[in-house]
């Protein structure tokens, strides 16, 4: 599977301080992986801030997830990212049994 930037809404950051994230659906070694990324105003570029196994965030109720503790900045949206997700990848799976 090919990285898809999922369209789910999402942001980052603390309290007032939110900037623009999105979230990345890819293959991982050990399936598939959703990557938060930050935009970078300065540079015009998307960062990788975190990365984590879908599998490990379907049972998770929470929108929101940190992904840096040190700046205690948190990602919002990421219970729309993962439904988006795992539609894909079950999407990507019939295609490939059919």
């Amino acid at each position: 599977m090919k990285a898809v930037v999922l369209s789910a809404p999402m942001y980052h950051g603390t309290g007032d301080d939110m900037s623009p994230a999105r979230a990345v659906l890819a293959s991982g070694t050990l399936g598939a992986t959703i990557t938060v990324e930050q935009y970078i105003e300065k540079s015009d570029r998307w960062i990788s801030c975190s990365r984590w196994y879908l599998d490990s965030l379907l049972d998770s109720a929470s929108d929101t997830i940190a992904i840096d503790y040190g700046q205690h900045w948190y990602a919002h949206g990421m219970r729309t990212a993962v439904l988006e997700a795992a539609k894909l990848v079950a999407r990507a799976y019939k295609d490939q049994t059919a």
